[in-house]
């Protein structure tokens, strides 16, 4: 035989052999991939009482998901701030002197926190008043238009940070 038969013949055994092994492969996986189905379904299990008791576990499971869900379904709206937290510009006059922090029984709003801010500082023009979290505490950010910022805590109204304008700064 000449060595281009042998060439010939040497590829059309190698092909053959790897066609083999793929199949032999893909048979594997698929049979393993179909073992693990059905191991992990509950109609395999020849013992009625535990299907019984997985039923139960997956329902009390289900339950207790819907719950938890509704939970922070009940959480998230009532951490959502409304929708429009920007407040039209707020004056006082710098003579009026007030309390700095004003006693809450509910979580102030974004104006009672502007309100808040403008009497800590003793006046002054609120350009926006933002709800943001800060440090791991809610926080209304209030900024005046001379580039202060008094920070309110949205839960109970008193002043937690403020930081000064330029003009007030010594």
């Amino acid at each position: 035989m000449n060595q281009r038969t042998m060439l010939v013949v040497a590829a059309g055994l190698t092909a053959f052999i790897l066609i083999i092994a793929g199949a032999l492969v893909g048979q594997w996986s698929q049979s393993s991939a179909q073992l693990l189905t059905t191991t992990l379904t509950p109609d395999v299990i020849a013992d009625p009482t535990l299907v019984s008791e997985f039923q139960q576990r997956e329902a009390a499971y289900q339950t207790a998901i819907a719950e938890a869900n509704q939970q922070i379904e009940q959480a998230n709206q009532q951490l959502t701030p409304p929708s429009n937290l920007e407040t039209a510009p707020q004056t006082m006059p710098q003579s009026e002197t007030v309390a700095t922090t004003v006693p809450m029984t509910t979580a102030p709003t974004a104006e009672e926190a502007a309100a808040i801010a403008l009497n800590y500082r003793g006046g002054g023009t609120v350009r926006k008043v933002e709800l943001e979290e800060e440090r791991g505490l809610l926080v209304y950010e209030v900024k005046f238009i001379d580039g202060g910022e008094v920070y309110v805590d949205a839960n109970t109204g008193q002043v937690v940070y403020a930081k000064l304008s330029k003009e007030e700064r010594p």
